[in-house]
């Protein structure tokens, strides 16, 4: 590592100068021998035979250490109702905002949704001062790929400073490897910039201190940055090192967006909460240190008992960003499963467009947590203008620009107008409520013979102590719920304003063949690893569930959707005996030779005019007893062609309600035909046990539309 050059000069790019801040060397693996960690037995492993191998499996046999461990990092783990440590002196040991009478409230560990204190937490004098801590430091990107470059920026008031570069994993319980130690670099002591007036954004934009260069042989993975200052004061700073080509078989998500929504490094984040004057930022920025963990951010929440875990079974895994996700698809595409650990709240519509794609492709997706994608943001150039640095959310439609020009990217949360994507659409679950941070309700078991559960001996009913909290998901009848959606579990629970509500689990299978499992609670990666940071009481049955998901998605293989089966035919070639035509603002061609799903013929529907509908009816009505829903193939000849469904009583009134195709396979294309299987259950079209006489497909966009093919409509099995 060496000193460079302004950061302007660097982020410009403008000249090859900037490679004076590398140093080639920069670093071999250390030759001396790591501390030794007393005797270790790893556990037994879960991970099914044909998935042993891969990068993670090898770098987990090096000899690990327990260097990277401080005072510090202890420190700042969270204990519910803990009063915040001090240094002699009374300056906060992760940095924090020092209120009016001089104490430090401990609002840079804060990590709670929504926009609320935490549950039964008194009230805090408003916070007006940042306090700095001794050393503290950030990096020019989330994540570098495998011999990239990485800037460092380290900010303290001592005379020099050395820093460590760990790799996080198992190592035999030792849970980081020491990769690579600078030389004794000399301290830099930059200022603590004030937020900007309009929108609360804190950016460092310090000077650069020393850069990284990794090095091709190193493994994917999250790496910390342990700072030490001349007189021991210890601080962080993390990033990952991808390796763009991996084809291991999971894909890791760290979710950065989110570590960076809580972060309220020098007095801002998108809380009021955590934020000076209660007054949240719309606007935050990666150009600064995490407040959290002494700069680790959110790594110590729960991901490293996930990394731990993983690892430890030897799980061939390949680490990515939530931002990296934001910029491409590349990081969701060559793997077979994409997992989100802890708390994924924060998301661009560039992520979930990429994830919701890779599903439909059939890539598995694992949601080990709760409250996922539930704030859309949006990603912009920092003032000096380095792309995607910072993440833009006014959690308010009324106040954000773009909410009149450009709806789709408005930043609310998802499931609200003008956005109008649930994320139960994606995830089978979404966010209902919490509760305090570190408190618990038990996990009770439905749906006990699902697969999930194999090898658990768990019934109907059965309790899993301490795995629901503090943020948890419950399954919602919004008429988006995915088709064939299992609830795995049914647990009881109140939340911190009182509310008693119940917890859901859920698993699917998307029309790709796509496995998607969503936990619905924050702590699942407390009950499959125990460390120093987060030890909550290991339970097998939790460590099983998390293999027999993995495994499964692992093996499992992507599968062409079936044909409709028709258990009363509507249309096949013409409409079936005793079915007539009732459609209006529409034009229907019911002998279209091409294109053809099945037999010889399908139906041209074309709208005319706004809400156009393909409406047939009955005269004899027909139970829906026994029977799961309405089934049809469909082609569209148009991009963005939307459509809903519907199902009419005898006397022509609506039976539960219409559903959007976009949520069953999504929209038509017209490069092929898509199957579409409409439940009749409650938390589709909410006709079960009823009596039809009528099937409405109808036009959703208001507008004129160009012709869609519909065929093999009926009342499947």
């Amino acid at each position: 590592m060496t000193q460079g050059p302004n950061a302007r000069t660097r982020r410009r790019r403008a000249s090859l100068a900037v490679v004076i801040l590398a140093m080639t060397s920069l670093f071999a693996v250390p030759s001396f021998a790591a501390a030794p960690t007393g005797p270790a037995t790893d556990g037994a492993e879960m991970i099914a035979p044909e998935h042993k191998h891969g990068r993670v499996r090898i770098e987990n046999s090096e000899a690990g250490t327990e260097a990277w461990k401080s005072a510090e990092l202890t420190a700042g783990r969270k204990v519910a109702g803990a009063e915040p440590v001090k240094r002699a002196g009374g300056s906060a040991p992760f940095g924090g905002l020092t209120v009016a009478n001089g104490a430090t409230a401990a609002v840079g560990d804060v990590d709670q949704a929504p926009d609320a204190p935490k549950p039964g937490a008194p009230a805090a004098p408003v916070p007006t001062v940042w306090t700095d801590t001794v050393i503290r430091g950030y990096a020019d990107q989330v994540s570098v790929n495998l011999g990239g470059a990485i800037t460092f920026y380290v900010s303290t008031a001592q005379p020099t400073y050395r820093i460590e570069v760990y790799r996080m994993g198992w190592y035999h319980g030792a849970g980081a490897r020491l990769m690579a130690s600078s030389p004794t670099l000399t301290g830099q002591n930059q200022p603590v910039p004030s937020p900007d007036p309009n929108t609360g954004l804190v950016e460092a934009n310090w000077q650069p201190s020393s850069t990284l260069n990794t090095s091709t042989t190193w493994t994917s993975g999250v790496y910390l940055g342990k700072l030490i200052a001349a007189d021991g004061s210890v601080g962080y700073l993390t990033f990952v090192v991808r390796d763009d080509a991996s084809t291991a078989g999971i894909v890791y998500q760290v979710p950065v967006t989110t570590y960076e929504a809580y972060n309220n490094w020098g007095g801002k984040s998108l809380y009021d909460f955590s934020s000076t004057g209660d007054i949240p930022a719309v606007k935050v920025s990666f150009d600064r240190p995490y407040s959290a963990w002494s700069g680790a951010g959110s790594l110590f929440d729960g991901d490293y008992n996930m990394i731990r875990w993983l690892e430890s079974q030897g799980y061939d895994v390949t680490y990515t960003t939530s931002l990296d996700v934001h910029r491409s698809a590349a990081p969701v595409t060559g793997h077979k499963v994409f997992l989100s650990p802890w708390h994924d709240e924060y998301w661009s519509k560039a992520m979930r467009d990429n994830v919701t794609a890779a599903r439909d492709r059939g890539m598995h997706l694992a949601w080990f947590g709760a409250n996922n994608v539930y704030w859309q943001i949006r990603m912009e150039a920092s003032t000096t203008g380095a792309a995607d640095r910072v993440i833009t959310c006014y959690k308010d439609a009324s106040t954000d620009p773009l909410a009149t020009t450009t709806p789709a990217l408005t930043t609310t949360t998802w499931r609200d107008p003008p956005v109008s994507k649930p994320e139960n659409q994606l995830l089978g679950v979404m966010y209902q409520s919490n509760f305090q941070y570190g408190t618990s309700f038990p996990w009770v078991v439905s749906t006990p013979t699902n697969w999930v559960y194999t090898g658990t001996g768990v019934k109907g009913g059965t309790q899993i102590p301490g795995l629901v909290g503090y943020e948890f998901d419950k399954t919602f009848a919004n008429g988006v719920s995915p088709v064939g959606l299992v609830k795995l579990s049914a647990s009881p629970v109140t939340d911190g304003a009182g509310v008693r509500g119940t917890q859901n689990a859920g698993v699917y299978t998307a029309p790709s063949g796509a496995i998607v499992f969503s936990a619905g609670t924050i702590y699942w990666s407390w009950k499959i690893d125990d460390n120093e940071y987060q030890h909550h009481g290991t339970d097998a049955r939790v460590q099983r569930m998390t293999a027999n998901i993995l495994n499964k998605m692992l093996s499992a293989a992507p599968v062409p959707p079936s044909k409709p089966t028709l258990a009363v035919p509507i249309y096949t070639d013409a409409l079936a005996a005793g079915w007539s035509d009732a459609s209006w603002n529409a034009t229907i061609n019911y002998a279209a030779t091409t294109p053809v799903y099945a037999g010889a013929k399908s139906v041209a529907f074309t709208v005319t005019a706004p809400w156009g509908g393909f409406y047939v009816r009955s005269a004899t009505p027909l139970s829906t007893a026994g029977h799961s829903g309405i089934t049809f193939a469909a082609r569209s000849t148009a991009a963005s062609q939307r459509y809903s469904v519907a199902v009419y009583g005898a006397a022509g009134e609506q039976l539960g309600r219409a559903v959007i195709l976009t949520n069953y396979g999504g929209d038509p294309v017209s490069t092929g035909w898509t199957v579409y299987n409409v439940p009749f259950d409650a938390d589709n079209l909410n006709a079960a046990g009823q009596s039809i006489s009528g099937v409405l497909i109808q036009d959703y966009t208001g507008g004129p539309q160009q012709a869609i093919y519909i065929d093999q409509l009926g009342v499947a099995d």
